[in-house]
């Protein structure tokens, strides 16, 4: 191998070639016609690119490092392998939960029978009023026994009377509706029940309210 002084003697060498070669071609460049100047010049030509030709490898050999022991320098550098990536898990779906509705409780229904009247403790201090039956009778019509009545020395809204008869073989029947005042009573206009007995029935009116209380005579009723 040639050694750094060996490499500039020869760049030297080369160069001073060239410059002899451009010398000689500054010489033959005027002249026009072919002489023996211009076929000197063609010889030169070849000379001028072996020139070239020997710089650029002592240029390319001079920048050479060589290893001054030891084994060949590796040339290779180290380029990472592409491992095959990992085989991903393939994602498995997930169970779609199901969705259980509770039975349903069946509501309770309302009950239709209406509550019943609060029964009254200890003594009645209610007034005593007196209930007047003005007529009485059997309406074949519409198979009814009708009785009119109203209360005496008393005017107020907000009271029932309510009709009570009682027939052959213990039937008994109610017919109720609200009191009216009226100018100077209290009217219970006409109550009916419809009964399918012949026979004699006994009726009376029971008149109440939060203030008064009263009941008529008994009036008896032939249904032919």
């Amino acid at each position: 191998m040639i050694g750094a002084p060996g490499h500039f003697g020869l760049v030297r060498r080369v160069l001073r070639l060239l410059r002899d070669a451009l010398a000689a071609w500054r010489l033959v460049k005027t002249p026009p016609s072919p002489t023996p100047a211009r076929r000197a010049a063609r010889a030169v030509l070849p000379l001028l690119s072996a020139g070239a030709l020997l710089a650029g490898c002592a240029a390319g050999t001079a920048a050479t490092v060589e290893p001054t022991s030891g084994g060949p320098a590796s040339s290779a550098s180290a380029v990472p392998s592409e491992s095959a990536p990992a085989d991903s898990p393939t994602p498995t779906a997930s169970p779609t939960p199901t969705l259980t509705r509770p039975a349903s409780t069946p509501s309770a229904s309302a009950s239709a029978t209406p509550s019943p009247t609060p029964t009254r403790t200890g003594p009645d201090t209610r007034q005593q009023v007196p209930v007047i039956t003005t007529y009485s009778g059997w309406q074949q019509s519409n198979g009814t026994i009708v009785v009119g009545a109203y209360v005496a020395n008393l005017v107020e809204n907000g009271g029932q009377c309510t009709v009570t008869v009682d027939g052959p073989a213990g039937a008994h029947f109610t017919s109720s509706r609200n009191a009216v005042a009226d100018a100077k009573t209290t009217a219970c206009g006409q109550l009916a029940v419809a009964v399918q007995t012949s026979g004699t029935w006994k009726a009376s009116v029971q008149y109440s309210s939060a203030t008064s209380r009263g009941t008529s005579s008994v009036v008896e009723v032939v249904v032919p």
